[in-house]
C-alpha cells in the first residue's frame, strides 16, 4: 500500500508540475470561442500585396513568458492546402522589428483555427512583440465572431498592442487598422500551478487508497 501511495503522489506531482494555459486572446480563456465570416486577405499577391500583424505586451509572472503557440483563425482553400507559419517580432517604435522566433509549419486548408507550435521561445517581461503570419502566397485571416480585441487571460498580465498592415512587405511603411484578429497565445512554464480538478482527483485517489488500507487492518 505504501508503494501505491507514493506511485499515486508521483503522478501527481508529474501532472501538476505540467501546465500551459491560454495567458491572451479573443477566443475565450480555453481557446474555443467562434470565427467571424470577416477578415483580410494578405500575402505578396496582385490579389493583396500586404502583410498583417497583431501586437501584444506580456505580463510579469514568469510563469506565463515561455511560448508554447500561437493559434489563428485562417483559410487558404476549400481544396488544394499551403504549409504556412508565424513569426514572434520585437517591438520597434510600435511597429514590428525584428524576428525573435518563428513556429514550426502548419498545413492551411479549409476555414479553421490553426496552431502554430514554438520550442523553447521565453519571452521577455513587460515588453511589446507582434504575431505575423508568414507572407506567402495569398491566405486569409479571420476575425473573432464577436469581432473584439484580444486582452490578457488567466491572470496572465498580458494586454492588447494594437493590429498594423503593410501594403508591401516586413520592410514597408506600417499603418494601423481597427481589425482585430482571431488569435490565441498559449504559455507555461516547469512551475507547479495545476487545476484545481487535478487537485480534486489526486486527494481522491489518495484518499480512497488510505481508506482501504484503514478498513483492511480494522477487518484483520
Amino acid at each position: 500500500m505504501k508503494t501505491l501511495l507514493a506511485l499515486l503522489a508521483a503522478a501527481f506531482f508529474a501532472v501538476s508540475t505540467s501546465h500551459a494555459v491560454i495567458v491572451f486572446g479573443n477566443l475565450g480563456a480555453d481557446g474555443s470561442g467562434l470565427l467571424s465570416d470577416s477578415g483580410s486577405d494578405f500575402g505578396p499577391s496582385a490579389l493583396s500585396l500586404k502583410i498583417l500583424a497583431q501586437g501584444f505586451t506580456t505580463g510579469s509572472d514568469p510563469d506565463f513568458l515561455t511560448i508554447q503557440s500561437v493559434s489563428i483563425g485562417a483559410f487558404f482553400d476549400n481544396v488544394a492546402t499551403a504549409s504556412r507559419t508565424l513569426s514572434i517580432y520585437s517591438n520597434s517604435g510600435g511597429n514590428p522589428g525584428s524576428v525573435v522566433a518563428t513556429s514550426g509549419a502548419t498545413t492551411i486548408g479549409a476555414k479553421g483555427l490553426y496552431t502554430f507550435s514554438f520550442s523553447s521561445l521565453n519571452l521577455s517581461a513587460s515588453t511589446s512583440y507582434w504575431v505575423v503570419p508568414q507572407f506567402d502566397a495569398d491566405w486569409f485571416w479571420y476575425l473573432n465572431d464577436a469581432e473584439t480585441q484580444p486582452v490578457g487571460l488567466n491572470s496572465s498580465g498580458y494586454s492588447y498592442l494594437g493590429t498594423k498592415r503593410s501594403n508591401n512587405d516586413i520592410t514597408g511603411t506600417w499603418s494601423n487598422t481597427s481589425q482585430p484578429y482571431s488569435l490565441t497565445i498559449t504559455a507555461g512554464s516547469g512551475a507547479p500551478i495545476p487545476e484545481p480538478g487535478t487537485w480534486t482527483a489526486a486527494a481522491l485517489l489518495v484518499g480512497g487508497a488510505a481508506f482501504a488500507r484503514w478498513r483492511k487492518r480494522k477487518v484483520a
